[in-house]
């Protein structure tokens, strides 16, 4: 397992590449903020909120029903410590839970 970069998109490109592919799952998104630095290569140009939505659109696909393969949660932690994009961050937990099928939660001290 590679050490935590502070970023998500890696878990949730192993998430959908590999445990998607023919079953319905749900992802978690937990965090407080985003460095904007942290990005993977893959991610070329694009923000890591671009790059998770590309991941997970490209391989959410309706089933026979209807519904998604993939659901898309996210929780934010409202503190004051923050070092990178703490707003950045809760705008793309919002974003790619709504296009996902998912809910978004932000929770306050």
């Amino acid at each position: 397992m590679p050490p935590c970069d502070s970023n998500p998109v890696d878990g949730i490109n192993l998430a959908v590449t590999e445990f998607a592919k023919s079953n319905k799952i749900a992802i978690w998104i937990l965090g407080d903020d985003l460095l904007q630095d942290a990005r993977p290569q893959y991610c070329g140009r694009s923000d890591s909120a671009e790059c998770i939505r590309a991941i997970v659109s490209k391989y959410n696909k309706l089933d026979a029903k209807g519904e998604p393969m993939i659901r898309v949660h996210g929780k934010a932690f409202r503190h004051g410590n923050y070092v990178g994009n703490p707003d950045g961050f809760f705008n793309m937990l919002r974003v790619v839970a709504n296009e996902n099928y998912g809910a978004f939660v932000v929770e306050s001290n």
